[in-house]
């Protein structure tokens, strides 16, 4: 199964992510976010484009703040995790030497 097919089966689809894709630089998404930079002469204008696409899951997919709420919400509700995975996933893991961190697995 590729990547691609794989988030949109366990991830977008079960949260109702409509609005959410890996990220291709040459499709036309209507209302995309880009990036501005300052020109030599002090004025605004159009960043360069960067393609992040080759880089998932860090960074590379296109989504919209509706389904970043989508995603929370059926994260924290069961939809896409385990209780047990999930509880994994926000308890703080310990150094080697035992002392505690302030941040779960994520």
């Amino acid at each position: 199964m590729s990547y691609t097919t794989y988030m949109q089966q366990s991830i977008f689809g079960p949260a109702g992510m409509t609005s959410t894709g890996l990220d291709d630089v040459f499709a036309i998404i209507s209302h995309r976010a880009r990036g501005y930079s300052i020109d030599k002469d002090g004025r605004l204008q159009n960043a360069t484009l960067l393609d992040i696409g080759n880089k998932p899951p860090g960074s590379g997919i296109n989504s919209t703040a509706r389904d970043l709420g989508l995603f929370t919400v059926a994260l924290y509700g069961g939809k896409l995790v385990t209780p047990a995975t999930w509880n994994q996933m926000i308890t703080p893991p310990k150094t080697r030497d035992g002392k505690p961190t302030i941040y779960g697995y994520g």
